[in-house]
């Protein structure tokens, strides 16, 4: 091949590896964010039911952590190594979340069990104090003051 038709497909071919490796790159970093977005919203409903979310969001903050890695790398092999560590916490983070949104329902439900339970035993005890305690009172006092004998000064 003559080196006048080759230095333009080279140029060709290297420069469409550049800005390929960058864009697939940048579609596995979208992807990512995606799903890391998408167990974020998981996390929130988790959290609104009263989960405890604490190691989930360790996992969201650190994948997001190694997203930001990603980005700034300039090593594509470093930087997909990265992303597929992020995507494969997030999808850890992802299939954890429902679980403990259902621990999260359980949790609430036992705390309005135990609320009604109090509240039942608390007006029950009401009731039996304002029955009795007339009579108990009155029983107490002569057993204390029955023996006393009242002068005539």
């Amino acid at each position: 091949m003559k080196p006048q038709l080759l230095a333009p497909l080279l140029l060709v071919l290297f420069s469409t590896n550049i800005f390929l490796t960058p864009a697939y790159a940048e579609a596995t970093n979208d992807q990512v964010m995606a799903d890391l977005f998408h167990a974020f919203n998981l996390v929130q409903e988790a959290e609104k039911a009263g989960g405890q979310i604490d190691g989930l969001i360790a996992d969201l903050n650190h994948a997001l952590s190694l997203i930001a890695d990603a980005a700034s790398t300039t090593d594509p092999e470093k930087a997909t190594l990265l992303l597929d560590q992020a995507e494969m916490l997030t999808k850890g983070v992802a299939d954890e979340a429902p679980k403990v949104l259902q621990q999260g329902l359980e949790a609430k439900r036992q705390a309005n069990i135990l609320l009604v339970i109090e509240l039942s035993t608390l007006c029950i005890l009401a009731i039996v104090i304002y029955l009795y305690s007339p009579r108990i009172f009155w029983t107490l006092w002569m057993k204390v003051y029955g023996v006393w004998k009242v002068k005539r000064t």
